[in-house]
């Protein structure tokens, strides 16, 4: 995950969406949604821990637990996936090796048969095929949402809800990419995905702080996934910030709606990054409270209140202080500097 942290300036012809917010880690920038920029916003997350993990770990760590008429087949679907590129030849194996697992009745949901899928969306976008990429991830993550509500809840299955709520969460990041890419240009679906997954991470994480794991549930997300939902949740409010209408001919969101969608969600960030505590508290976590209250310090100028808005620049600054984020502190400072300026 990247360290650098900068800070956009972004050209409105809205004069209270004159600054962008500083974003944190992922270095994001906003812009306008009419530009040809309005699409690469998300493209960032692929470098999250999440995008990796999805299209890389479930084939990797489970490879050598697949049944052999299996494995026989995804061998073949991966030689020409990752080797010699025929997508119909990789395809057409992908397929045989489902109807395989099917045959020898592997679990539809385990680790390994989601792989597969994922696998087959992750050469749809290898070969620019984004639709149908999209296509394959959203009846993946349809079907996981099924088998949450039957099966989720029952007594024995704690471990395997745990197990595919994750993967809903890792599924909905890359549905929110693929969304945003600018060949699809569905920034509403991409927000929308985007927002499902940081709010059913924070809803687990709080869940489990507030009652306690459950035997057999355990563990959810990594330091280094939280961390990079910290960034996430940055994303969705850039998102937030620029969404163009929902329909034809319909009136764009006012900056008032905008500056307070993007609040809500940086209150989302701040709350999410101030519940980790103790041994489970990584750098990431302190810069994502540093990052959210600078971004909540920018929203609160653009609204025109400056006394909130010099209020959470002091506490970016003296978070960033603490934990030596170097631009952190430049950030903030430049953000107090135009609030005295304005007073």
């Amino acid at each position: 995950m990247a360290e650098t942290t900068v800070y956009h300036d972004q050209c409105s012809s809205k004069a209270s969406l004159q600054r962008a917010p500083f974003l944190g880690v992922s270095s994001i920038g906003l812009t306008d949604h009419r530009t040809k920029h309005q699409n690469s916003i998300l493209f960032g997350i692929g470098a999250l821990v999440y995008s990796n993990y999805i299209y890389n770990t479930y084939i990797i760590r489970a490879f050598h637990t697949f049944p052999e008429p299996v494995a026989n087949k995804l061998r073949r679907a991966l030689y020409y996936t990752n080797i010699d590129l025929q997508p119909k030849k990789a395809i057409d194996y992908y397929r045989q090796a489902l109807a395989v697992a099917d045959e020898v009745r592997m679990d539809p949901f385990s680790d390994e048969v989601l792989g597969i899928k994922i696998q087959l969306a992750s050469l749809m976008e290898k070969i620019h095929q984004y639709q149908k990429a999209i296509n394959v991830l959203e009846i993946v993550r349809a079907d996981c949402v099924t088998w949450m509500e039957k099966m989720g809840g029952k007594i024995g299955n704690e471990g395997n809800r745990t197990r595919v709520l994750g993967k809903m969460v890792g599924i909905n990041v890359k549905l929110g990419e693929l969304y945003s890419i600018e060949y699809i240009a569905d920034l509403e679906t991409a927000e929308e995905r985007l927002i499902w997954a940081v709010e059913t991470l924070l809803k687990e994480q709080r869940r489990r702080e507030d009652e306690g794991v459950k035997e057999g549930e355990g563990q959810w997300m990594s330091n280094e996934e939280i961390g990079g939902a910290l960034e996430l949740n940055n994303l969705s409010i850039s998102l937030a910030l620029q969404s163009p209408p929902s329909a034809p001919n319909t009136p764009p969101a006012s900056p008032t709606t905008q500056i307070s969608s993007a609040q809500a969600w940086g209150n989302k960030a701040l709350s999410l990054a101030s519940s980790i505590t103790g041994p489970r508290r990584t750098e990431e976590c302190d810069k994502g409270c540093a990052v959210a209250t600078h971004n909540l310090g920018e929203f609160a100028e653009m609204d025109k209140n400056l006394m909130e808005a010099k209020m959470r620049y002091e506490g970016a600054k003296a978070l960033s202080r603490a934990i030596g984020f170097k631009e952190g502190i430049t950030n903030a400072e430049q953000g107090l500097r135009r609030v005295n300026r304005s007073v």
